[in-house]
């Protein structure tokens, strides 16, 4: 809903340009009245909360009412549940506020206008004495509700609902520009890419086919020559064929892919193109984390030298590029998943940061847990505005947690420890929908939870050390691991803890990767059927699934 008011402004410039005055004058009367603050959930709960708090229960109920109507009133059965269930809370809250007030008057008159409804309620009904009790405060039963933190649970369990409803509600057409726009530039990046690789096959061929040409007249000239020796003739020509029939494959079925050695039987053998590559230099020291922008024309990456840098394709001119200083190492990063403007990053201090791309400015900076602690990964949900974040003890010796973070208002939702003591996540990664949650431990093992329970529903031995890359699966029916060990696994869900396939990385590899404290990473594509690994940064290996020797490097 962050569009609302970029496009009420272009609605009321339209009136003017227009000349329908009564029209916006009516617009912006309706704006002012506006209950729902521009479906601005913080807002529209402070307001409820306002009203309690004023002793105004009229105009909270009158705003509650409201909000049925418009959209309670569609949920089913279940959720409905809920909302009389935070109705009662709201007015025992009011309740409780004009009695601590000393306005007892208010809270009898509440109980005679409502006593037809009231007193059918058995939890209601201890209640009818509550405003002739002295110190009601302290009674048994009664204490909870005069707490503070009954008040900011209240509040809290509000917000969240209220948000869980306004992201439900389906945007009109006009406020999809941003989903517009970002279509339009994947677009205009895959038109760019296709070109590219049109270029390339071109090239391809023209050059088998001049190679084909030279040996061709090469050929020729040794069999007329009297004074050598020609080399059989039908090892010749097989040559001269596979270098024709790569020309002609190249034409014919340019997205094959088809790559053709000289000195192997011609094979029709599946690959992978890279048709550019880029080298990036800026960071001091090693990189520790890096995601790229969901649009994938940006993306980020941190380091030990305490910054956080976003690049851009030169292919594609942006101002996004920046270099963010930071007061610790940059130790996780995650492009949040619904707006490519914005990609949160941790630090080695345990502090959370959201940078602005468009506007260069930090939109959040926040502690996310009192204790001492560092961020060793985080990740974004792909459905809705929350991260995943890893926290790791700042001693080392403490229980890891993991923590999901709403980017909105810096709060944590929700955290769910690791056991045993001394044990954290170096790696996350969520399904397609959010509802499960891989984690990769310092302990060697792979764990996986329920997002809806905060329960881990499997685990199992995956590594001799830990576990610091893991991603599942497109069709989410195998799990694939890296690991300080050189190790990558893919493992099937099907049967919990059993390796499909063992890829094993060079060992100067993984020891560069361990001297600068940095993991073997990997990532999927071409439907899943091939991953890149990389453990030094330096040289990317090409894996196809189900198979143990690389590709190519």
């Amino acid at each position: 809903m962050d569009g609302i008011k970029y496009v009420d402004d272009l609605i009321k410039e339209y009136f003017f340009f227009r000349g329908f005055s009564k029209t916006l004058s009516a617009f912006e009367e309706e704006q002012r009245s506006d209950p729902l603050n521009e479906f601005q959930v913080e807002r529209v709960v402070d307001a409820l909360f306002d009203h309690v708090e004023a002793l105004e229960l009229d105009r909270a109920l009158a705003l509650w009412q409201y909000l049925d109507s418009k959209y309670f009133s569609r949920l089913d059965n279940n959720l409905y549940r809920t909302v009389k269930r935070l109705e009662v809370s709201l007015k025992r809250y009011f309740v409780v506020q004009a009695i601590t007030r000393g306005s007892n008057e208010r809270a009898l008159q509440f109980f005679r206008e409502h006593a037809d409804i009231l007193s059918r309620s058995a939890d209601w009904q201890p209640w009818f004495a509550l405003p002739l009790m002295a110190n009601p405060e302290s009674q048994p039963g009664f204490e909870v509700f005069f707490s503070k933190d009954w008040a900011e649970k209240l509040h809290i369990s509000m917000l969240n609902f209220m948000r869980t409803i306004f992201e439900s509600v389906p945007l009109p057409q006009i406020l999809l520009y941003k989903v517009d726009r970002q279509r339009r530039r994947q677009l205009e990046a895959e038109n760019m890419s296709l070109q590219t690789q049109n270029e390339s096959l071109r090239s391809q061929l023209e050059n088998a086919l001049l190679t084909s040409k030279s040996l061709s007249q090469q050929l020729r000239m040794m069999e007329d020559s009297p004074h050598v020796s020609p080399a059989p003739e039908s090892s010749l020509r097989a040559k001269d064929y596979r270098l024709a029939e790569s020309a002609a494959e190249a034409g014919k079925d340019a997205d094959a892919g088809a790559i053709v050695s000289d000195d192997e039987p011609f094979t029709r053998t599946p690959t992978v193109r890279s048709t550019q590559s880029a080298s990036y230099k800026g960071h001091a020291n090693a990189v520790r984390c890096m995601d790229s922008a969901p649009d994938g024309l940006s993306f980020a990456s941190g380091g030990s030298d305490r910054t956080l840098r976003i690049w851009t394709d030169e292919s594609f001119p942006s101002n996004r590029a920046a270099n963010i200083l930071c007061d610790s190492a940059v130790t996780g990063v995650a492009w949040h998943s619904q707006n490519d403007e914005r990609v949160a990053f941790g630090t080695e201090k345990g502090v959370v940061k959201v940078w602005d791309v468009e506007t260069k400015q930090m939109a959040v900076d926040a502690k996310v847990d009192d204790s001492p602690c560092m961020i060793s990964a985080m990740i974004a949900h792909p459905q809705n505005n929350s991260f995943a974040i890893s926290l790791s003890p700042a001693d080392g010796f403490g229980v890891g947690k993991m923590v999901y973070w709403d980017s909105r208002n810096a709060q944590a939702a929700g955290e769910v420890r690791i056991d045993p003591a001394g044990v954290h996540a170096l790696s996350l990664s969520f399904n397609h929908n959010g509802s499960l949650l891989a984690a990769g431990g310092s302990d060697g093992r792979v764990r996986i939870y329920d997002v809806r329970t905060d329960s881990a529903i499997m685990a199992w031995p995956a590594h001799r050390a830990g576990v610091s890359c893991v991603r599942f699966s497109e069709d989410e029916t195998v799990v694939l691991t890296a690991g300080h060990d050189g190790d990558i696994h893919e493992f099937s869900l099907r049967s919990v803890g059993q390796i499909a396939c063992t890829h094993v990385l060079p060992r100067d590899s993984v020891k560069r990767a361990l001297q600068h404290r940095v993991g073997v990473s990997l990532a999927l594509f071409a439907g899943d059927r091939y991953f890149i690994s990389s453990a030094s940064g330096k040289t990317p290996l090409l894996f196809q699934r189900g198979m143990a020797p690389p590709l190519c490097s």
